[in-house]
C-alpha cells in the first residue's frame, strides 16, 4: 500500500513539474508579446529632414576591452541602439528587437551600446538569450547621437542618412519598419 502511495506521489510530482515548466515557458512568451505590443510603432524621419552622419571615429569596446572603431560601419546600413539595465523600457525594447535582429543580422549591421556596468548588462543579455553585438562606450557619443533618453534608437542608411531617430521603447517588429529596412538595403 505504501508503494502504491509513493508511486502516486511521484506521478503527481512529475505532472506538477511538467505543468510548472509549461506555464513558465508560455507565460514568458505571452509577457514578451504583451510588452512589445504595448508600445507604438517607431516613427521615421522624413527624407528631407534626415541629418547626414559623418563622424565615424567614435571608439567602442567589447566586454573584453577590445577597441572597435565606428568607421567599420561607414557605407553600411546600421541600427544603433542605446540600452541600459537601469531603464525598464530599454529592457522591454530588447525583446521587441529580438525578431528583427534574427531576421536582418546577416543583411545589415546592429550595434547595441551601453555605458552600464559591463557584467550587469552582459549577464542580462545572457540570461535572456540576447545575442546582439554589445559594445560599451567611454566617450560622449558623436553629434546627432544622444544617450539622454534610453532606449534611443537610430537607423543609418548606407549613405549616412539618419532615417530613424527614436526616443523610448517601440514595437519594432512591424510591417512598416521591415519595409523601411528592406528599402534601405536595396539602395
Amino acid at each position: 500500500n505504501k508503494l502504491k502511495m509513493n508511486k502516486k506521489i511521484l506521478k503527481f510530482g512529475l505532472f506538477g513539474i511538467i505543468i510548472f515548466l509549461v506555464v513558465v515557458f508560455y507565460g514568458k512568451l505571452a509577457y514578451e508579446n504583451i510588452i512589445s505590443n504595448t508600445y507604438d510603432k517607431p516613427s521615421f524621419v522624413p527624407y528631407a529632414e534626415q541629418n547626414v552622419f559623418t563622424s565615424y571615429t567614435w571608439p567602442l569596446y567589447t566586454i573584453d576591452g577590445d577597441e572597435l572603431y565606428f568607421k567599420k560601419y561607414k557605407g553600411k546600413v546600421l541600427m544603433l541602439v542605446f540600452v541600459s539595465t537601469k531603464s525598464k523600457e530599454s529592457l522591454y525594447q530588447l525583446h521587441s528587437l529580438k525578431k528583427i535582429y534574427e531576421d536582418y543580422n546577416t543583411k545589415m549591421n546592429f550595434i547595441f551600446v551601453s555605458n552600464d556596468n559591463h557584467k550587469m548588462i552582459s549577464d542580462y543579455f545572457s540570461d535572456n538569450n540576447f545575442y546582439f553585438p554589445l559594445y560599451f562606450y567611454l566617450r560622449t557619443p558623436p553629434k546627432y547621437f544622444s544617450d539622454a533618453i534610453i532606449p534611443q534608437t537610430y537607423v543609418i542608411s548606407s549613405k549616412g542618412r539618419i532615417a530613424v531617430d527614436f526616443s523610448g521603447p517601440a514595437n519594432w517588429d512591424n510591417k512598416e519598419f521591415r519595409e523601411l529596412l528592406d528599402g534601405l538595403l536595396k539602395k
